[in-house]
């Protein structure tokens, strides 16, 4: 007969010899996570959320503590016997698994759409299936690859889904590039005229709208179409990230990072038709190339990574940070073996990259800035304030963004971020001390060269922190088993997601979405090829992408005069839209334009006044006699 032990403390036992008390370990950091963005000291924060959640963090709560002060109680070996006698065998453990992960998708339903309280239930799934996986030893990262490609696989099929049926995602920028790759199938250049800018090249728009052009010319024009050639290039961008992860840290922590980089909330983001999934691409095959360079140094090897990682400016601008941080790193690498060795040693590394990066800042001069010599060129994407403090502030902000937005993700890559550090100096991995270098360089570049605190700019170090979780999350079986789990929550939120969009994708059809009655009315009155000024969210939703002349309505007529474009007035007299429409929901009115209204004699048509939507045509059209 099993006695009962004294009370131990759940530190005292090592981890993977007591599976129930890594969960206890992980349930109470969620809670100390979540309490710290819920602020709750402040009261008021309770008003902010539904009765719902607050119950769900209750019985969350006391749930919690009852198991962590029964448990401990129990000798091993009676949990141990108490789980055998209820699951003897593992296929019924493997069905209680899954019966759990579709529990926890059913939670991400019912729970309101806060991100941070969907934490709750996850976690708590991950209690009993970290349990059992431990105990039964049935599912392992590695064990089985077509397993793991497979959920990665149902993971990315799920997100391609969502793509047609979520349009939260969808703001004005996807309409405004898209605008950009149809007037370059029409023009050879890449323009700003959705915005009424002159008519040049404009800088701001890399090269890889060439590529976006060249695939609506081959698939069609449209939403669906635009959503799939950025979901085409997230794909590549994972087997670039598993190419780099095999030559990092082997086979096994690649297919982890790969998995975990599939399933991860914000890699859903990357999908939208901006400059997000080539850039992501352009870091992860950058990494593959360094990595080569690193394992078998040789001029050809430095050289395409230079050249690699300076092509990320063809993807964004924000590129030059990328490449100024891994010649930061090579330089201090250089100066290092310099210090050690006590005598200057030709930085040969340094040297062949960089010969990589000419070429690649040769190419980019011909096809971005030669067009611009001569012209006026005081583009200010946002005012920003000066000073060192300013910008590390700027950089504070964007990561507490990035914590908030995505908490579940950032608490996973937060972890393995500590332990690589514990890992490169405890055992001095010479893999984990230059990636980590390279991020910090990385930060330290977005400090003093990043122009503004976006978000998405994060989404740009998801390969490097796919690496760090795969490394991780693989050399140890403790860490395994809460790979596992950390995995079946994410699958199971996106279950959640995919479930949420299942009325809409009923009601309009597998492969079908309604157009905003807006873009039906503008299109059965308006003509081809006038001039029609609207949002450039509604750009995608054009039956053809050069039916009309189409301007976004938000035009900025003193960033045009810095351009070198006409002043105000002539700005306006340039443009003479046929229609102009206005919503309220996502347009700004500028003085600008209102005084251009008045001044042209605009006639207001209250036809969708109820959907928030204003419409102004001239005085001469046939819709202001109606």
């Amino acid at each position: 007969m099993l006695e009962r032990t004294k009370f131990e403390p759940i530190l005292s036992l090592k981890l993977s010899e007591h599976p129930i008390r890594i969960a206890l370990l992980a349930l109470w950091g969620a809670w100390l996570y979540t309490a710290a963005y819920f602020d709750p000291i402040n009261p008021a924060w309770l008003g902010r959320y539904s009765s719902r959640h607050f119950v769900a963090l209750i019985i969350y709560f006391i749930c919690t503590l009852i198991v962590t002060f029964v448990v401990p109680a129990l000798p091993a070996q009676l949990e141990r016997q108490r789980l055998v006698n209820l699951y003897t065998s593992p296929a019924k453990v493997r069905l209680l698994i899954g019966g759990l992960i579709a529990l926890g998708a059913i939670m991400w339903v019912v729970l309101p759409v806060q991100p941070v309280a969907l934490v709750y239930p996850t976690m708590a799934i991950l209690l009993l299936t970290v349990a059992l996986s431990l105990d039964f030893e049935i599912i392992k990262p590695g064990s089985s690859l077509k397993l793991w490609l497979g959920l990665a696989a149902v993971g990315l099929v799920i997100q391609a889904l969502l793509l047609l049926y979520l349009p939260t995602i969808h703001f004005h920028d996807e309409g405004a590039y898209s605008h950009v790759a149809m007037r370059f199938q029409q023009t050879g250049t890449i323009p700003g005229d959705i915005f009424a800018f002159p008519p040049r090249h404009f800088i701001g728009f890399g090269s890889w709208i060439m590529t976006l052009a060249y695939w609506f010319e081959v698939f069609g024009f449209g939403w669906w179409s635009g959503r799939f050639y950025t979901f085409f290039v997230s794909l590549l961008a994972l087997a670039a990230v598993y190419r780099a992860g095999i030559v990092f840290y082997g086979r096994r922590a690649a297919l982890a990072a790969v998995v975990f980089m599939a399933l991860s909330d914000s890699f859903f983001k990357v999908h939208r038709i901006r400059p997000d999934a080539p850039m992501v691409f352009m870091v992860a095959i950058g990494l593959w190339a360094f990595a080569r360079a690193r394992k078998q140094p040789s001029a050809l090897n430095y050289t395409i990574a230079g050249l690699i990682v300076t092509l990320c400016l063809e993807a964004h601008l924000v590129g030059v940070a990328f490449c100024c941080a891994y010649a930061a790193l090579l330089g201090l690498e250089w100066l290092r073996q310099c210090w050690t060795t006590r005598r200057f040693i030709v930085n040969t590394p340094l040297l062949w990259f960089g010969l990589g990066a000419i070429v690649a800042l040769t190419l980019f001069f011909v096809t971005h800035l030669l067009p611009d010599l001569g012209q006026p060129n005081e583009l200010v994407v946002s005012q920003q304030e000066v000073g060192l403090l300013n910008y590390i502030g700027r950089e504070v902000r964007r990561w507490v963004d990035y914590v908030t937005s995505y908490p579940l993700e950032a608490l996973i890559v937060g972890w393995a971020l500590a332990l690589t550090l514990v890992e490169a100096f405890k055992h001095h991995q010479p893999e984990d001390r230059a990636l980590l270098r390279l991020g910090g360089l990385l930060i330290v570049a977005y400090i003093l060269l990043a122009p503004t605190d976006y978000l998405q700019y994060t989404l740009y170090f998801l390969p490097l922190a796919a690496l760090f979780v795969g490394a991780r999350f693989t050399s140890a079986p403790s860490r395994a088993t809460l790979y596992v789990a950390v995995i079946s929550m994410m699958f199971g939120g996106l279950i959640g997601q995919s479930i949420k969009a299942l009325p809409d994708a009923l009601e309009q059809g597998l492969f079908e979405r309604s157009r905003p009655p807006i873009v039906n009315y503008v299109e059965s009155h308006i003509p081809v090829g006038a001039t029609v000024m609207m949002d450039a969210y509604y750009y995608l939703y054009l039956e053809d992408g050069h039916r009309y002349r189409y301007i976004h309505v938000g035009i900025h007529p003193p960033t045009i005069s810095r351009l070198g474009g006409p002043p105000e007035d002539e700005v306006w007299a340039s443009i003479d839209p046929d229609i102009i429409v206005i919503d309220r929901g996502k347009n700004e009115r500028t003085v600008w334009l209102d005084d251009y209204l008045e001044k042209a004699g605009m006639i207001y048509l209250a036809d969708f006044e109820d959907m928030g939507i204003e419409i102004y045509v001239p005085p001469d059209s046939p819709l202001a006699e109606g």
